[in-house]
């Protein structure tokens, strides 16, 4: 390890981004369980995939 690194310091900032890390890769299935079956999760169900390919397509032909 470079000078001045401890194994302790290496803890301190990999637990934390770790723990961030598998936070926000579960909210969206958290939000979506906890919405499902109301009309704004079926209307991102209908429209989203549309608007997604819309945005690739027109940055495909633009850039």
């Amino acid at each position: 390890m470079p000078g001045g690194v401890t194994l302790g310091s290496i803890f301190a900032v990999l637990i934390p981004v770790g723990l961030v890390t598998v936070l926000l890769r579960w909210l969206p299935f958290g939000f979506v369980k906890a919405l499902k079956g109301s009309q704004f999760i079926s209307m991102l169900g209908f429209t989203m995939p549309v608007g997604v390919m819309t945005v690739l397509v027109v940055y495909t032909l633009f850039s």
